[in-house]
C-alpha cells in the first residue's frame, strides 16, 4: 500500500486505478472497471457489498482496520470471476453467511484471504458455484479450530486450509497470498 493515491483527505474508499474517492464501498464497486483495486480506510462500513466486477480487488489499507458490517445481509456477495477480498473484518448479525460467492463458473480464481474475522456467523463463506473452488485460506474464522471445529463454517467448495489459529491484535504485517503459497510449497 506504499503507493496509495488518495484524491482527498476526507474520503474513506479509494479506487487506486481511477484515482477516485468515495465515502462508502458500494458506490466505489459500481464505478469500478475490470481489474481495479479498491482500498478501504479504517472504520466501520454499515453496508452489504455486492461485487459484480471481474478481477476486482477489495482491500483494507491497514489489515483488519476496515470492518464491513452487513447487518442482516451478507457483508459481501461476489458475482464475478477473479475477485480478491483481502485484509478486512467482515461482520454480520442474522445473515446466513459473511461472504456469499455465486459465480456459477468452474474457472474462477476468487480469493478471500487474510481477513481477520469471518467468524461472527455460523457460515463464514458460502459457495453457490458449480464446480469452482473458492480460495479462502489464511482467514481467522472466530476460533482456533477454524471451520474444522468451532469456528465459522464453510458451505460448498471452499478451500480454507491453512487458516489463522489466533486472532491477530496489535501491529502486524500480512504477507501477500502469493508469497504464502511459495513458502508453503517450499516446505
Amino acid at each position: 500500500f506504499e503507493n496509495k493515491i488518495v484524491p482527498e483527505d476526507s474520503v474513506n474508499v479509494v479506487n487506486s486505478e481511477q484515482r477516485t474517492g468515495f465515502d462508502e464501498i458500494q458506490p466505489a464497486v459500481v464505478a469500478a472497471n475490470e481489474d481495479d483495486t479498491i482500498e478501504v480506510a479504517e472504520g466501520t462500513y454499515e453496508e452489504s457489498v455486492d461485487i459484480d466486477v471481474e478481477g476486482l480487488t477489495l482491500v483494507s489499507d491497514e489489515p483488519g482496520a476496515a470492518e464491513i458490517d452487513g447487518g442482516d445481509d451478507p457483508a459481501i456477495t461476489i458475482e464475478a470471476d477473479n475477485v480478491t477480498v483481502d485484509a478486512l473484518d467482515l461482520d454480520i448479525h442474522d445473515a446466513q453467511a459473511a461472504v456469499v460467492v455465486d459465480i456459477g463458473d468452474d474457472d474462477s480464481t476468487t480469493i478471500i484471504a487474510n481477513n481477520l474475522d469471518v467468524g461472527e456467523s455460523s457460515t463464514g463463506v458460502e459457495s453457490q458455484n458449480d464446480g469452482a473452488v473458492i480460495d479462502a485460506r489464511f482467514n481467522w474464522w472466530g476460533d482456533a479450530t477454524g471451520p474444522d471445529g468451532d469456528g465459522a463454517g464453510v458451505e460448498g467448495d471452499v478451500d480454507f486450509r491453512p487458516y489463522l489459529t489466533a486472532e491477530l491484535d496489535g501491529d502486524f504485517q500480512l504477507t501477500p497470498i502469493g508469497q504464502l503459497d511459495a513458502a508453503i510449497n517450499a516446505s
